[in-house]
């Protein structure tokens, strides 16, 4: 039977041994040739222990396999178990001489109906051996509770119970202590109490502060029940057992941490290689770093050259009419080489049409019909920038019907044209015309195929970007030209209510790619129901949005445009 704290089990160590063992050692003093009822039995060491002397020993217990048990483990022919409770007693009247009961009255509430079957069972000159903690030195002062106690009492309620059902009841006080026992030999011991208070030693004739009562009553003449020591094995002892389990878990919880202490030195000396090689890898690109800046420095400091070169020969063109001729002469040269560079140009953006439309065959017209309004928005900025570079240059009108004007004329078309190309240029720390070649040409193209693409779709908000991102005002840099190069990789947001770490973070093979987030949100992220933001959702906004979906219209762009003011909402 396995220990549960209920009731005591042979074979647990400690004070809780010492208490039990002991009442039946005494009770069965005065068990000898008598027939007996140990009364809440438990696990039936205890009515094994009385069967030793006495004529017939039964052994009741409410619990019925503690009962299947103790008739399994104690078989002999003058003891026997049987199921029974405290105020329903399995015997006939006047049936037994002794009942021993210990640790009982506390499990539950039915006391005066307990002592009735008692006395019922009890012949007239019958012994009641019992037992019961006091309730103020086993609960009140250590504040204890035992979860299976129903009813505790105090020492005077213990004696008025007794007393109220018997005529003779005597007392006896239990407690597990440790000290030094003084015993002489011969019958004739007295057994004296001594404590320490303070520095001084004081004598009593009482047990000292009991944990347990134990009541002997009778309707006759009582027995004397008689005073003892029990005597443990100082290692068996609750103290010292606790030191030692607590020692146990101390050498464990040692072994513990310095497994994970050399598990820890282990791998922070792993961490130290690697951040040792991590280190001499930056330093490696830092000097890489360095060598670019250093090329980018002299790259811009030969452009300023030759932009003041330009501007003095412009100078000269117009302080000196005989320069004109050689003037153009040059420009039709320049010219020359920008009709090959663009016929180039074109090209080459015609092989990467082809390669485009065989990879994104799916989207094609929906990508023709972006380019047709990036191309209608393109036009539009560049007579814009045409009007304010007329409205800047005014005090060139008088100059606009002469020669030198129509001579700058070519000079003044290209400028228009290749405004956004100077901004790209400009972030992408190269002149112009280095694009009309090779690797830089493909990524203007490319970036010019993404401004196209998100210019007209309500996407970007330049007005928030820049209120957003001083620096890039401050710069006087192109808004998206800037989020395309630099913005979504350092995780700025192009509009209030796109997330751009948000979307990377959601979409980890968007990241894998190293697409611009905002480019495969117009492209492919709203038709596969990707979110922008975790309070915006696509697929539910379509759903509930038809004439949206009919219509077409990324879902985000038409929310930001007029779905917020139609009291539209972003999801569920």
């Amino acid at each position: 039977m396995d220990f549960t704290g209920e009731r005591y089990v042979p074979g647990v160590k400690g004070d809780i041994e010492l208490e039990h063992l002991h009442r039946y050692l005494l009770a069965r003093e005065l068990c000898h040739g008598k027939d007996v009822l140990d009364l809440a039995s438990g696990e039936g060491y205890g009515s094994a222990m009385l069967s030793s002397v006495a004529k017939c020993v039964v052994g009741v217990d409410i619990a019925h396999d503690a009962v299947q048990h103790s008739q399994r483990r104690y078989v002999r022919q003058n003891l026997r178990f049987m199921v029974g409770s405290c105020g329903k007693i399995p015997l006939s009247d006047a049936s037994v001489d002794v009942i021993v009961s210990f640790e009982t009255l506390e499990h539950h509430d039915r006391h005066d109906e307990m002592m009735a079957e008692v006395k019922r069972v009890l012949r007239s000159d019958g012994l009641l051996i019992i037992s019961t903690p006091d309730k103020y030195h086993y609960s009140d002062v250590p504040g204890y509770k035992n979860e299976f106690h129903v009813k505790e009492l105090y020492h005077h309620e213990f004696v008025g119970l007794l007393r109220r059902h018997f005529t003779n009841a005597s007392f006896y006080g239990q407690r597990v202590v440790f000290g030094s026992f003084v015993v002489g030999k011969g019958s004739n011991v007295e057994l004296a109490k001594i404590r320490e208070e303070g520095a001084a030693l004081a004598w009593d004739d009482e047990m000292i502060d009991p944990t347990y009562w134990i009541g002997l009553a009778s309707d006759a003449v009582l027995p004397t029940f008689g005073s003892g020591f029990l005597e443990q094995a100082i290692e068996n002892s609750e103290t010292v057992l606790g030191y030692t389990q607590a020692l146990k878990a101390s050498s464990e919880e040692k072994a513990r941490l310095e497994t994970r202490l050399s598990a820890a030195m282990g791998e922070r000396e792993v961490e130290i290689s690697r951040l040792t090689a991590e280190q001499a890898r930056l330093n490696l690109a830092l000097d890489e770093k360095v060598r670019q800046a250093a090329e980018l420095t002299a790259q811009c400091a030969a452009e300023r050259r030759e932009k003041a070169e330009l501007g003095m020969a412009l100078a000269v063109a117009r302080s000196e009419m005989a320069g004109l001729d050689a003037a153009l002469a040059v420009a039709r040269s320049e010219m020359a080489q920008l009709d090959t560079a663009l016929a180039t140009a074109r090209s080459v953006n015609v092989e990467l049409d082809t390669t485009l439309a065989a990879a994104h065959q799916e989207w094609a017209d929906r990508q023709a019909a972006l380019d047709e309004k990036a191309v209608e928005f393109a036009a539009a900025r560049i007579r814009a920038d045409r009007a304010e570079a007329a409205a800047a240059h005014k005090e060139l009108d008088a100059v606009r019907s002469g020669t030198s004007w129509r001579i700058t004329r070519p000079f003044r078309e290209i400028a228009a044209r290749w405004r956004v190309a100077w901004d790209i240029a400009r972030m992408m720390k190269r002149v112009p015309w280095t694009m009309l070649s090779g690797t830089c040409l493909r990524e203007y193209l490319v970036l010019l195929a993404r401004v196209r693409l998100i210019a007209p779709s309500g996407l970007f908000d330049s007005d928030w970007y820049l209120e957003r991102n001083d620096d890039v005002r401050a710069a006087g840099i192109n808004p998206l030209v800037h989020y395309l190069l630099h913005g979504a990789a350092e995780g700025r947001d192009p509009n209030p209510l796109f997330d751009t770490d948000w979307y990377l973070n959601r979409y980890p093979d968007v990241r894998a790619a190293g697409a611009n987030p905002l480019v495969h949100y117009l492209r492919y992220g709203a038709a596969e129901g990707r979110d922008p933001n975790p309070f915006f959702d696509t697929d539910w906004y379509l759903d509930h949005n038809p004439d949206v979906r009919a219509a077409g219209i990324n879902p985000l762009a038409h929310y930001l445009r007029g779905g917020t003011a139609e009291g539209r909402n972003p999801g569920p």
